[in-house]
C-alpha cells in the first residue's frame, strides 16, 4: 500500500538536472543525502537546490509525460540544480531543462510533478516498466 502524499517545492528559475540524481549530483552531496519522512529529500540552499523521491517500486524505468523513459538504478528521482552537479557524469539517463520562471515541484501520491511557467512534467513513480528479456528462466549457455 502506497502511503498518500502531497508535498510542494518551490525552486528558483534556472538551469536543472531532472532524473536519477546518481547520474549527476556530485558525490560529495549524495553521500550528505538523508531521507526525510515519506522518502522525500529537499535541500532548498537558497532554494537552488534538490528534490529528490524513492520511487514506490525501486530501481526500474519510468516514463515521463514529455515521452522521455528516466531510467532508475539507485532508488532515487530527482530535480538538481546544475550547479550542484557533475556533467562527467551524465550518461544520458535524464533531461536538462532551463527555466525562466520560478520551479514549482510537487509530489502527490508518487507522482513527481515539475512545472514552470506553462510548462510542465509529469513522472508516475508508481509505475515501473520492466525491460524485456530473453531469458528463459535458466542457464542457456551451458
Amino acid at each position: 500500500m502506497i502511503k498518500s502524499t502531497n508535498v510542494v517545492y518551490e525552486l528558483l528559475p534556472g538551469n536543472y538536472y531532472i532524473g536519477d540524481i546518481s547520474y549527476f549530483l556530485q558525490d560529495s552531496i549524495i553521500n550528505k543525502i538523508h531521507f526525510k519522512q515519506d522518502n522525500i529529500y529537499f535541500n532548498g540552499d537558497n532554494k537552488k537546490g534538490l528534490v529528490v523521491i524513492k520511487p514506490s517500486y525501486g530501481n526500474g524505468l519510468y516514463e515521463g509525460s514529455d515521452n522521455f523513459i528516466y531510467d532508475i538504478e539507485e532508488n532515487n528521482i530527482g530535480i538538481v540544480h546544475v550547479s550542484l552537479g557533475e556533467k562527467s557524469k551524465f550518461t544520458g539517463c535524464g533531461t536538462f531543462h532551463s527555466f525562466v520562471n520560478p520551479v514549482r515541484v510537487t509530489i502527490a501520491n508518487h507522482i513527481f510533478i515539475v512545472e514552470s511557467g506553462l510548462w510542465n512534467l509529469n513522472i508516475n513513480m508508481n509505475d515501473c516498466y520492466n525491460i524485456p528479456s530473453d531469458d528463459e528462466g535458466y542457464d542457456s549457455w551451458g
